[in-house]
């Protein structure tokens, strides 16, 4: 398992805070929004590998860094894929506007 990634407030009111409390805490109590003090980095194979992912299965390998070790990456696939199961034409459709101008519905 990797290093468990801590939270920060981007006002700077709070620091080294676990997934599970900024989860729990929604804003840090100076207003701000939380962000991870470091960020994943992901290898030129892992990047490939993400390819063959599908979309509930590519979304658990990205959060994975984040939420760990608050949920197991088996808890992160079963939400990804319980959440993503719903969903009736593709989790987000890339729509043709116009020659080489597209939309991407993300709602």
């Amino acid at each position: 398992m990797s290093k468990q990634i801590k939270y920060l407030s981007t006002r700077g009111g709070e620091s080294s805070l676990s997934y599970e409390d900024v989860l729990l805490s929604g804003l840090a109590r100076d207003g701000g929004l939380f962000m991870p003090e470091e960020w994943p980095h992901f290898s030129y194979s892992e990047l490939e590998e993400m390819k063959t992912l599908d979309y509930a299965e590519l979304a658990t390998k990205i959060m994975k860094p984040f939420i760990e070790p608050c949920l197991s990456e088996k808890e992160i696939l079963e939400i990804s894929r319980d959440t993503y199961s719903s969903f009736n034409e593709g989790i987000a459709p890339l729509f043709n506007i116009k020659k080489n101008i597209y939309i991407l519905e993300l709602f």
